[in-house]
């Protein structure tokens, strides 16, 4: 069986640069949401983090099937 690279896993996943950063914004908005209730959990910046991944994910997703459409119609 073929072992994958950093890059093929990452690709498998979902893990994009798109679902990255839209992931470091939401847990941005949760640290902020945490600290103005005390700071004293995490909940805001965990599930800030995993909606702005799940967002980053389904654009990523569409970008890549528009993409895909339009290189078929190139040919």
């Amino acid at each position: 069986m073929k072992q994958l690279s950093n890059d093929e896993m990452q690709a498998v996943s979902g893990a994009g640069l798109i679902s990255l950063a839209a992931g470091m914004l939401g847990e941005g908005i949760g640290i902020v949401i945490d600290a103005a209730f005390g700071g004293k959990g995490s909940f805001a910046t965990d599930l800030g983090r995993n909606i702005g991944k799940g967002i980053g994910v389904v654009l990523e997703t569409s970008l890549n099937l528009f993409s895909s459409i339009m290189n078929i119609f190139r040919k």
